[in-house]
């Protein structure tokens, strides 16, 4: 029995030093630990933020970081200094849901789509036409273009293409008289473009060669002494109305043009007319 005494007496020594030495190795402090330490220092246990450890002659937090201010749920923490984190700017979505926020405007170098840059048709307030986003200053667009009221204030100018339509007339009757103008001379002005170039016979018509007519452009001088040929238009030993088709023929700035007959051998020739569909620069 007295055996018996001594071994549990010696077991309670034993768990008294185990307890002492676990109570020198943790402290519970109601404050972060400050100024410098030695090792071996024991852990020290802090209420409110966390455990500590005598590292390098320095107290270190177990926890790696801290929070320099209260976390906002839902916001990405970034770094705010070597060892704490902060809100940052950006949310995750989770307040409403597939919505990303931020309290500051957002810049990039550039904003793609997915991996393709941003594009018109990815506007959220819908979208017509199609092509290329115009800026505000000196847009150039194409195609046919649909505009509300316009208001303007100070200086402006509007501009649009005008047509014009020439025409040339030579009467029924007599020869076909070549390489001379058949008709009025005519002021390019800024420039123009013809567009489409048509011709009628109509009445008798005793051709064996078919007219040919051409758009030549005479320069500056409307005596058209040195022409240029811009169109040349075969018709025909029948009547009817020859069509050049859609074309696209520049007259320059401040020339004048005119038509004439190249070649045709009629003996008694049809009347004739001809028309240009001119667009103005």
């Amino acid at each position: 029995m007295r055996a018996i005494i001594v071994v549990l007496a010696a077991l309670a020594s034993a768990c008294f030093v185990a307890a002492q030495a676990v109570h020198e190795q943790v402290r519970v402090l109601n404050a972060a630990p400050t100024g410098a330490c030695s090792e071996p220092a024991p852990i020290v246990k802090v209420s409110d933020t966390g455990a500590y450890m005598c590292i390098g002659g320095v107290w270190t937090s177990l926890r790696g970081f801290t929070s320099s201010a209260a976390l906002t749920a839902g916001y990405i923490p970034a770094a705010s200094g070597p060892s704490s984190i902060d809100n940052s700017h950006v949310d995750d979505g989770v307040t409403t849901p597939g919505v990303v926020t931020s309290t500051e405007p957002i810049s990039a170098p550039a904003y793609n789509v997915g991996a393709s840059p941003l594009a018109a048709s990815n506007l959220s307030n819908g979208t017509t036409g199609s092509g290329a986003v115009v800026l505000a200053a000196s847009p150039t667009l194409s195609g046919t273009t649909t505009i509300p009221t316009l208001r303007l204030s100070g200086t402006n100018t509007v501009t649009h293409p005008a047509r014009s339509y020439p025409t040339w007339h030579v009467p029924a009757g007599g020869t076909i008289t070549l390489n001379v103008p058949v008709g009025g001379v005519f002021w390019a002005g800024e420039g123009a473009t013809i567009e489409r170039f048509t011709a009628n016979l109509a009445g008798t018509n005793n051709c064996s060669t078919a007219p040919v007519i051409r758009v030549m452009d005479c320069g500056t001088s409307a005596t058209c002494s040195a022409p240029v040929s811009l169109i040349l238009l075969t018709t025909g030993t029948t009547n009817g109305i020859f069509d050049s088709g859609a074309i696209a023929v520049a007259i320059a700035t401040q020339h004048f043009f005119t038509a004439e007959f190249t070649a045709g051998n009629c003996t008694g020739k049809p009347s004739f007319d001809a028309a240009a569909t001119l667009r103005q620069n």
